[in-house]
Protein backbone atom coordinates (compact mmCIF):
# COMPACT_ATOMS: atom_id res chain seq x y z
CA UNK A 1 0.00 0.00 0.00
CA UNK A 2 0.89 3.59 -0.60
CA UNK A 3 1.49 5.65 2.21
CA UNK A 4 -1.45 6.84 3.64
CA UNK A 5 -1.35 10.54 5.24
CA UNK A 6 -4.78 11.21 6.86
CA UNK A 7 -5.06 14.67 8.39
CA UNK A 8 -8.31 16.71 9.56
CA UNK A 9 -8.13 20.38 10.41
CA UNK A 10 -10.36 20.62 13.13
CA UNK A 11 -10.28 24.28 13.13
CA UNK A 12 -11.20 24.77 9.16
CA UNK A 13 -14.32 22.82 10.40
CA UNK A 14 -15.30 24.63 12.84
CA UNK A 15 -14.74 27.89 11.16
CA UNK A 16 -17.20 25.89 8.34
CA UNK A 17 -19.71 25.53 11.03
CA UNK A 18 -19.56 29.34 12.40
CA UNK A 19 -19.43 30.55 8.27
CA UNK A 20 -22.70 28.63 8.07
CA UNK A 21 -24.05 30.48 11.39
CA UNK A 22 -23.57 33.72 9.61
CA UNK A 23 -25.44 32.60 6.53
CA UNK A 24 -27.79 31.98 8.35
CA UNK A 25 -27.94 35.67 10.43
CA UNK A 26 -27.97 36.83 7.33
CA UNK A 27 -30.51 35.28 5.38
CA UNK A 28 -32.89 36.30 8.73
CA UNK A 29 -31.80 39.54 8.46
CA UNK A 30 -33.18 39.48 4.13
CA UNK A 31 -36.73 39.34 5.72
CA UNK A 32 -39.26 40.94 2.88
CA UNK A 33 -40.82 43.26 5.79
CA UNK A 34 -41.22 45.73 2.69
CA UNK A 35 -43.68 43.64 1.14
CA UNK A 36 -46.10 44.87 3.66
CA UNK A 37 -46.24 47.83 2.62
CA UNK A 38 -46.41 46.79 -1.06
CA UNK A 39 -49.29 44.52 -0.69
CA UNK A 40 -51.67 48.37 -0.97
CA UNK A 41 -51.06 48.79 -4.38
CA UNK A 42 -54.82 48.99 -5.22
CA UNK A 43 -54.86 46.16 -7.37
CA UNK A 44 -56.60 43.03 -5.49
CA UNK A 45 -54.51 40.41 -7.56
CA UNK A 46 -51.36 42.21 -7.31
CA UNK A 47 -52.03 42.72 -3.60
CA UNK A 48 -52.95 38.51 -3.24
CA UNK A 49 -49.56 37.82 -5.61
CA UNK A 50 -47.41 39.81 -3.23
CA UNK A 51 -48.81 38.47 0.20
CA UNK A 52 -48.56 34.61 -1.39
CA UNK A 53 -45.52 35.10 -2.38
CA UNK A 54 -44.27 36.96 1.00
CA UNK A 55 -45.50 33.95 2.95
CA UNK A 56 -43.25 31.32 0.49
CA UNK A 57 -40.61 33.00 0.76
CA UNK A 58 -40.92 33.07 4.90
CA UNK A 59 -41.40 29.84 5.07
CA UNK A 60 -38.83 29.07 2.26
CA UNK A 61 -36.72 31.11 4.28
CA UNK A 62 -36.80 29.35 7.51
CA UNK A 63 -36.57 25.84 6.07
CA UNK A 64 -33.23 26.87 4.61
CA UNK A 65 -32.23 28.23 7.97
CA UNK A 66 -33.34 24.89 9.76
CA UNK A 67 -30.95 23.20 7.31
CA UNK A 68 -28.04 25.34 7.77
CA UNK A 69 -28.24 25.33 11.56
CA UNK A 70 -28.26 21.14 10.98
CA UNK A 71 -25.61 21.23 8.95
CA UNK A 72 -23.64 23.52 11.50
CA UNK A 73 -24.63 21.47 14.44
CA UNK A 74 -23.08 18.34 12.51
CA UNK A 75 -19.86 19.74 11.46
CA UNK A 76 -19.82 20.86 15.54
CA UNK A 77 -19.66 17.10 16.05
CA UNK A 78 -17.45 16.16 13.29
CA UNK A 79 -15.16 18.88 15.46
CA UNK A 80 -15.74 17.42 18.52
CA UNK A 81 -15.42 13.95 17.68
CA UNK A 82 -12.06 14.11 15.29
CA UNK A 83 -10.48 16.51 18.21
CA UNK A 84 -11.52 13.74 20.82
CA UNK A 85 -10.44 11.18 18.85
CA UNK A 86 -7.12 12.60 18.17
CA UNK A 87 -7.20 13.83 22.01
CA UNK A 88 -7.26 9.97 22.86
CA UNK A 89 -4.89 8.55 20.43
CA UNK A 90 -2.19 11.46 22.46
CA UNK A 91 -2.97 10.02 25.75
CA UNK A 92 -2.23 6.11 23.98
CA UNK A 93 0.65 6.63 22.83
CA UNK A 94 2.08 8.94 25.73
CA UNK A 95 0.72 6.41 28.49
CA UNK A 96 2.32 3.82 26.45
CA UNK A 97 5.98 5.40 27.08
CA UNK A 98 5.69 5.24 30.50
Amino acid sequence: MGNLDFKVDVETIRASAAAIDGLEAAAKSEALSELGDLQTTGSSSLDHALGAFGETWSAEMEGLAEQNSEKADGLRLCARTYADADDSAAEDILGAGR
